[in-house]
């Protein structure tokens, strides 16, 4: 339980921090993708989302590394 009124407002800017950044890379596919430049981009993507996923920190980290995993395992069945 959240026991300091500073500790809600750490945890909610947590929380905005991670949507805003999640929204704007999302928004950023989006964009290459209706102006038809999503196939150009993609290693400009990769690298965006690698150190997106670092920044955010170790949890985020790990969730790239599930993703990629099953990417590559549904790659090769």
């Amino acid at each position: 339980m959240l026991e300091s009124r500073g500790a809600v407002v750490s945890l909610v800017s947590r929380g905005v921090e991670i949507v805003w950044t999640l929204g704007l890379y999302w928004s950023t596919l989006t964009y290459d993708f209706l102006v038809g430049r999503d196939e150009e981009v993609v290693p400009f993507r990769a690298r965006q989302l690698r150190n997106l996923l670092c920044n955010l920190g170790p949890s985020f980290i790990k969730a790239g590394q599930v993703c990629g995993s099953i990417f590559f395992v549904r790659k090769w069945h």
